[in-house]
């Protein structure tokens, strides 16, 4: 189990801001194996955030739990930036901030996303399940994460959405370990 220590409403308008709402010791306490915490850089309360969970991190490796961090881009900030260059940068931030795994956003291409796992040093990526695709262009993505270098996909409406969801999760499982 990993408890996920901050959280925001859809409700909230103007620039992303994500506090937390639990602490490391309540997860240790509940039998998590680690935690996890959105950043979002390009927002005006991004190093407020990077300040947070920076001593997350801390306390989070003192007691022996798995650090994930989601890095996701938002804000005024990179309204223009490109967001295959954003992708590498959030993986960077990820490794930086001592997160273990980082989460991320696929946007561009494979090439793309192997400099983004580059760029995430020794802390393993995983991808966000995205958009509702249709099946074959959802199970070439998933094959191109993973030969890219990612570690796996946190995938939902890909498969809760699908007509067989057993069967396109033994699809998936098929391609993470062949």
């Amino acid at each position: 189990m990993i408890i996920k220590l901050n959280g925001k409403t859809n409700l909230y308008e103007g620039e992303p801001i994500s506090k937390q709402n639990c602490s490391v010791k309540y997860a240790k306490e509940l039998g998590a194996i680690g935690v996890g915490y959105t950043i979002y850089i390009g927002s005006k309360y991004g190093n407020d955030m990077l300040a947070e969970f920076g001593k997350i991190v801390e306390e989070a490796h003192r007691t022996g739990l798995v650090v994930v961090a989601w890095v996701y881009p938002r804000g005024k900030a990179v309204e223009k930036r490109k967001k295959e260059e954003l992708m590498a940068y959030a993986a960077r931030v990820g490794l930086e901030e001592g997160a273990d795994i980082i989460k991320i956003q696929y946007h561009g291409t494979k090439k793309d996303l192997a400099w983004a796992i580059k760029s995430a040093g020794k802390s393993k990526v995983i991808i966000s399940g995205g958009s509702k695709k249709d099946e074959k262009t959802f199970l070439k993505e998933v094959k191109d994460i993973i030969s890219a270098g990612a570690i796996g996909l946190a995938v939902g409406r890909n498969v809760w959405q699908h007509e067989k969801p057993l069967e396109i999760s033994k699809k998936i499982r098929g391609i993470i370990w062949k």
